[in-house]
């Protein structure tokens, strides 16, 4: 149910917040690549979104993107850094 939401929300909302619920209820849902491939979009479009980072690298624990990750995360805020073990 809550991906159907999220579905018609981002067709209303253009944010980029949408698509990060969506990686996150992919996560839950152990769809990986898919919140990879999400959250990779996202950082694209907008490398200064310090949560969709944060994700990110989440999705990405132990793969070579996970490092990529935790540096994007210690550049945009090194607090936050430590939360993910940076």
């Amino acid at each position: 149910a809550a991906a159907a939401q999220l579905r018609s929300a981002s067709f209303l909302n253009p944010d980029r917040t949408v698509d990060i619920l969506q990686a996150r209820v992919a996560i839950l849902q152990h769809r990986l690549p898919q919140a990879r491939r999400t959250l990779a979009a996202v950082t694209r479009a907008e490398p200064q979104n310090l949560e969709a980072w944060i994700w990110f690298t989440g999705a990405n624990l132990g793969r070579p993107a996970g490092t990529l990750g935790r540096a994007r995360i210690t550049a945009l805020d090194p607090m936050d850094a430590r939360a993910v073990g940076g």
